[in-house]
């Protein structure tokens, strides 16, 4: 009788080691849709677990496992929902991103906006690295922030603003060194070997 109570925490474990194996090989949907089906099945089996718990267990033990279920159950409903949520990239055209780099000028929201819209469209965006790199040198340090994302989202074809990213390294804002060296890497990575 034993075996209810035991046989639902380890389907969970299971099922959380797809999730792991899923998100490892880029099966982010699959493994999103198991981080539901844990969630969901954590959240509304945790009270028969409970129950069958408190028969065998004692009531202390089955609140105990009501409550870590509930509790696992709602982790990984966010892991669904934010941390394998899936990435994705703004398709824009050329109007688009001159549209964004004259945003660039503008006052302080907009130049932050600006700079974050072009880190969203990516190696797309590669005609705007001349503005970024500008960017680069902004009084605001959210604009900064923003331009070196854009910068490290370009990718490759921000190359020529490697040396100004190697000076933030040294910057006094922490967070900005961070995205430094996390842009510098991206853009000076080598391309993957293909066969």
């Amino acid at each position: 009788m034993l075996v209810p109570v035991l046989a639902v925490p380890v389907a969970l474990l299971l099922l959380g080691a797809l999730v792991v194996v899923c998100a490892e090989h880029k099966l982010l949907a699959l493994a999103r849709f198991t981080c539901v089906v844990i969630g969901c099945a954590s959240i509304y089996v945790g009270p028969f677990i409970a129950i069958s718990g408190w028969r065998f267990l004692g009531s202390g033990s089955a609140t105990a496992v009501l409550t870590m279920a509930m509790i696992f159950g709602g982790l990984c409903l966010c892991a669904a929902t934010l941390v394998l949520r899936p990435r994705r990239r703004i398709v824009a055209t050329a109007e688009d991103v001159a549209l964004l780099v004259r945003g660039l000028r503008g006052p302080r929201i907009g130049r932050r906006t600006a700079a974050e819209q072009l880190a969203a469209i990516g190696p797309a965006a590669a005609e705007a690295v001349p503005a970024l790199a500008q960017a680069l040198a902004d009084e605001e340090p959210e604009v900064r922030r923003a331009a070196v994302r854009a910068l490290g989202a370009i990718g490759p074809a921000a190359w020529t603003t490697v040396p100004a990213l190697r000076e933030l390294e040294q910057d006094d804002d922490e967070v900005l060194r961070d995205l430094a060296a996390a842009a510098v890497w991206k853009i000076a990575r080598p391309a993957p070997e293909t066969d």
